[in-house]
């Protein structure tokens, strides 16, 4: 690593030797030649301090090419700020490249271990893979064009769920937040009391709850008691995620459009809430994420959705890793594409009001 002074007469890096006089160039290998620096980089060198320095070296008897076999450091000083920054940053680039290098080596080896893990427990099962049978499960070509297949099917179904599920999770959501922080006594109980049940207590044990107990009361089938099963559980948690984005605005935004002459629906709609969804636009992402893969627990109300789909093909053929497998990989799909999704339209929040105000994107 070089080490550059600046405003200091003399800093300490690699040079040349034959900027050095009286030092023999021959007599150093053939490696020390690619250390001298190029014309426009070549330092100015100071000629007492090398004098001085070469007689402390000749005192040792010694020849030079001994004691510094590659390269020789002397007192030297840089020619200009432009010099120390361009010799800088040449001398960085190199240990990044190695980094990088070393990431991916590291990366690779990682796969590699993977892989050979997977592979010698599929020997020792014995197990006979069959991914050729998979793709009948995802479409068709019946009648000469594509037809989805069974785990399309159930795919379109878990899409839905998950869309309608959002929605009024995020209507739950705002409600219950808005609730927690009313001056009033019973509306702040009433929201402490759903989030306390429903945070508490199984996802799994509140969709038979809606499905045994309150489906038959409200007159509702299996596919609305899913919905409104998830969007109660999911909704606990992105209240207390909205909440938290709108108490962490300032006090003087509240001022400030109380001054303006807004009421509260116009403080919180145009002055609060865009400025806290900003703030919380990735946690709820993450609870989205959840929402879509809690989705699969609806199979046990007898919803063909994704997994659904996949335990009945897996009872039909006995397809268990491959189907399971492909099943996860749809799920990665649709996650990755929602993350995605917000990770694009959060740019586009923090884009917007650079454009509005005249700014360049």
């Amino acid at each position: 690593m070089f080490i550059i002074k600046r405003h200091i007469d003399v800093s300490a890096i690699r040079c040349g030797v034959s900027q050095i006089p009286g030092l023999r160039y021959n007599g150093l290998p053939a490696v020390a030649k690619s250390f001298f620096p190029p014309p426009h980089l070549r330092p100015i060198l100071i000629r007492g301090q090398a004098k001085s320095m070469m007689s402390s070296i000749g005192a040792t008897g010694r020849p030079y090419s001994k004691i510094f076999p590659f390269i020789l450091c002397a007192h030297v000083v840089l020619s200009s700020e432009r010099t120390a920054i361009l010799m800088n940053g040449i001398l960085r680039a190199t240990p990044a490249h190695r980094g990088a290098l070393i990431d991916w080596g590291r990366f690779l080896l990682l796969a590699g271990i993977v892989v050979w893990l997977l592979s010698a427990g599929t020997a020792g099962l014995g197990y006979q893979w069959q991914w050729y049978r998979v793709p009948r499960f995802l479409f068709t070509t019946e009648g000469g064009g594509l037809t989805a297949g069974p785990l399309l099917q159930g795919l379109l179904v878990t899409l839905r769920i998950s869309a309608l599920s959002l929605l009024c999770m995020l209507a739950i959501a705002l409600t219950t937040a808005l609730l927690r922080l009313s001056h009033s006594f019973t509306a702040r109980a009433v929201a402490r009391g759903y989030l306390e049940l429903i945070r508490n207590t199984p996802l799994l044990i509140q969709i038979f709850f809606v499905y045994f107990v309150m489906a038959p009361v409200f007159g509702f089938g299996a596919f609305t008691a899913a919905v409104l099963a998830l969007s109660l559980f999911e909704g606990a948690y992105a209240a207390e995620i909205l909440r938290a984005g709108i108490v962490s605005i300032h006090r003087g935004q509240w001022e400030a459009a109380y001054s303006l002459g807004l009421g509260a629906f116009n403080t919180y709609r145009f002055v609060i809430l865009p400025q806290a969804v900003h703030r919380v636009l990735p946690p709820l992402a993450g609870q989205a994420v959840s929402l879509v893969k809690d989705s699969s627990l609806v199979s046990t109300i007898a919803v063909y959705e994704l997994t659904m789909e996949g335990q009945k093909i897996v009872s039909e053929t006995f397809l268990v890793f491959e189907i399971w497998f492909t099943v996860a990989a749809v799920y990665l799909i649709m996650t990755l594409s929602l993350s995605l999704a917000v990770r694009h339209l959060e740019h586009r929040m923090i884009v917007s009001p650079l454009r509005g105000a005249g700014g360049r994107a």
